[in-house]
C-alpha cells in the first residue's frame, strides 16, 4: 500500500477506538469550557483577567478593551466556537475557527512571558488533536489528498497506552521546560515578580527588572535589554562593595511648621524640587546640596524614595500622623564630592539619613486601585524637550482658568493631574526626557451641581456635591479654592483628557493599576544640631 493509504488505516483504527472517541469528547468540551468565560467577559464590556495594568500582558487588556466593537466581535467570535465544539455534528467547524485564535494567544502569551504559557500551550495541541480527528472530514479540502483505500476494521477496546503515555509526557515536558524557557519574566504581578527574585542567581538585578515593569511602567522590551545590561554588569569583576553612600554634612532644626516651606536637591545633572503643598518653588539648593525648610517627615520621605505622597501610609502610628502635621525640619546637607554627585546619589543620601538620624522604618504594601494613565494621543505628542534645571509643575489659578507650569518628566505632570482626584498614577508614554509645558483648563459651573433643598451639603452659598474619587480621569477635577468647602461645584469644558489632547498631543484614561505602598512602622524627630 501507499504512504496514504498506510495512514488512513492507521487513521481508521485510530478513529475506532474508544479510548480516543472519550479524548475528543474530553478535548471539545475543556476547549469550550477555556472560551466561553473570557467569551462573556468580552460581550459583557469587561477587561479580561485581573492583571495590573503595568504588566505587559496587562498592558494589552488595556488597549484591548478600548477597540469598541472589535472587543466585542472578539467575544462573539470566541463563544461562537465554543458553542460548535460543544455540538458534534459542528465540531469540526469549531475547531477550524478555534485554531487561528489559540494559535494567537499562544504566541502572544510567549511574547509577554505569561505564567499561563503552560495552559494555552495545552489548549493548541487539544486543538490540533481534534483537526487529525476529524481528518476523515476534513481531507477533503487538502491539497493533497488522493483516494486511497485501507481495510475497514472493527471498534475496538484495547487501551492505547502509547498515546496516552505521550499525551503525559507532553503535558509534562511542557509544565517543566516553561520553567526554563525563560530566565526571567514579570509574573502575574509584583509581589510575584520580587518574589521570584529571592531564589535568582542575582537578586538585585531582578527586582531591578520588576521595579522597572511595575513601578515605572516601561514595555517589556526595554525592560529585558536594561536586564541583560545589568547581568552583564553584574557578572563583571569588581569591587566588592561600594562605600555607603552620605552627606558630609548635614544640618538639622525641628520646629513648628510657620512660614514658607519647600525642599530641593541639586546634583551635577541639575536641580530638583519636590511638589509640596504651599510654595514648593522658593527653595533653592547650592552644587552637591539639598536644602528644607519647614519640611513634613512624610515630604522627605517622598523626597527621597522618589513616592508619591499619597502613597505613603502613616496611620500605623498616631501619634506621628498628628506630629506631622504640627513639626518640620529645617535640612541643609551637602555631599562630600559636591561637583560631581548626581540627583540619584543624593536620593541615596537622603534613605541613609532617615534611617541614620530619623531611625525611619518601613515596609512595602501592595494596593489595587483605580488610576489615571498618561499616554500619547492619536497624531504624536507636542512637546518641548528642554534640558537643565527642573522645575515641578505648579497649579495657579488664572481668572476662570487653571494653569499647570512645570520642566519636568511626564511621571510628575500626570501625578499633578491626578492628585487631586486622590488616585495614584502611571506615565504610560515611554517618553523619558524633560519637557516644558503649559496647560490652560477652563472652568466652569457644573450643570449637575446640586441645589438647595435637593439633598446637597450646604456651604457657604454652594453645595459639596462631588467626591474628588468618583470623577474620572479624562473629565478631571476642578476643585475650588483652598478651604472654600465647594468642591465639586466646578468642573472642566473641554474635559482634561481633550485639552492635553489639543494642546501637549498627549491622552488621559482611567483604569486599574497595582501600585506600591510605603508603610511607615516608625520615625522619630531626628537629633538636632
Amino acid at each position: 500500500m501507499s504512504l496514504l493509504a498506510n495512514f488512513e488505516q492507521t487513521y481508521a483504527e485510530f478513529r475506532r477506538n474508544k479510548w480516543f472517541r472519550w479524548f475528543a469528547v474530553f478535548s471539545r468540551v475543556t476547549l469550550a469550557l477555556g472560551f466561553i468565560p473570557a467569551a462573556l467577559a468580552k460581550l459583557g464590556g469587561e477587561r479580561f483577567t485581573g492583571l495590573p495594568s503595568n504588566n505587559p500582558l496587562g498592558h494589552y487588556f488595556d488597549a484591548l478593551v478600548l477597540t469598541g466593537f472589535y472587543y466585542t466581535f472578539i467575544g462573539v467570535t470566541q463563544l461562537i466556537a465554543a458553542l460548535l465544539l460543544l455540538i458534534p455534528r459542528t465540531s469540526l467547524v469549531g475547531a477550524i475557527l478555534y485554531f487561528p485564535i489559540i494559535l494567537n494567544i499562544f504566541v502572544l502569551t510567549h511574547a509577554t512571558r505569561f505564567d499561563g504559557t503552560r495552559i494555552v500551550t495545552l489548549m493548541l495541541f487539544a486543538n490540533i488533536f481534534l483537526l487529525v480527528w476529524d481528518y476523515d472530514r476534513l481531507k477533503y479540502v487538502l491539497p493533497s489528498y488522493g483516494r486511497a483505500k485501507y481495510r475497514d476494521s472493527a471498534e475496538t477496546s484495547k487501551f492505547p497506552f502509547l498515546f496516552f503515555g505521550f499525551v503525559f509526557a507532553a503535558t509534562f515536558s511542557i509544565i517543566v521546560f516553561n520553567d526554563f524557557l525563560f530566565d526571567i519574566r514579570p509574573g502575574n504581578e509584583e509581589p510575584e515578580c520580587t518574589n521570584a527574585c529571592t531564589s535568582g542567581d542575582n537578586p538585585s538585578v531582578c527586582l531591578h527588572f520588576c521595579d522597572c515593569i511595575y513601578k515605572r511602567g516601561n514595555p517589556l522590551n526595554a525592560c529585558l535589554t536594561e536586564y541583560r545590561k545589568a547581568k552583564q554588569v553584574s557578572a563583571t569583576p569588581g569591587p566588592v562593595a561600594a562605600p555607603r553612600l552620605q552627606f558630609s554634612v548635614a544640618l538639622m532644626k525641628v520646629e513648628q511648621v510657620d512660614g514658607e516651606t519647600g525642599f530641593a536637591c541639586r546634583g551635577q545633572d541639575g536641580l530638583w524640587r519636590a511638589s509640596l503643598d504651599v510654595s514648593a518653588n522658593v527653595i533653592n539648593a547650592p552644587p552637591g546640596g539639598c536644602v528644607g525648610k519647614n519640611v513634613h517627615g512624610e515630604d522627605l520621605i517622598a523626597a527621597a524614595y522618589n513616592t508619591p505622597k499619597n502613597r505613603i501610609d502613616v496611620s500605623v502610628l498616631p501619634a506621628l500622623s498628628n506630629n506631622l502635621s504640627k513639626y518640620g525640619v529645617d535640612i541643609d546637607a551637602t555631599a562630600e564630592n559636591a561637583s560631581t554627585v548626581t540627583l540619584e546619589q543624593l536620593r541615596v543620601m537622603l534613605q541613609n539619613l532617615l534611617t541614620d538620624r530619623f531611625k525611619l522604618k518601613f515596609h512595602r504594601d501592595a494596593w489595587n486601585v483605580p488610576g489615571c494613565v498618561l499616554g500619547i494621543a492619536e497624531g504624536g505628542p507636542k512637546l518641548k524637550s528642554v534640558t537643565g534645571d527642573m522645575e515641578p509643575p505648579t497649579v495657579v489659578r488664572e481668572g476662570n482658568s487653571d494653569v499647570i507650569r512645570g520642566k519636568s518628566n511626564l511621571t510628575e505632570l500626570v501625578e499633578t493631574l491626578s492628585r487631586p482626584l486622590l488616585r495614584p498614577a502611571l506615565d504610560r508614554t515611554g517618553l523619558s526626557g524633560t519637557y516644558e509645558y503649559t496647560i490652560s483648563l477652563n472652568r466652569v459651573l457644573s450643570p449637575n451641581r446640586a441645589l438647595p433643598g435637593a439633598g446637597g451639603i450646604e456651604s457657604g452659598n454652594s453645595l459639596i456635591v462631588r467626591n474628588p474619587r468618583e470623577v474620572s480621569c479624562e473629565d478631571g477635577f476642578a476643585d475650588s479654592a483652598p478651604g472654600t468647602g465647594r468642591n465639586g461645584v466646578y468642573e472642566y469644558d473641554p474635559p482634561l483628557a481633550t485639552t492635553l489632547q489639543k494642546q501637549l498631543g498627549l491622552k488621559i484614561k482611567t483604569a486599574p493599576l497595582q501600585v506600591e505602598s510605603l508603610v511607615v512602622d516608625g520615625l522619630e524627630n531626628p537629633s538636632q544640631n
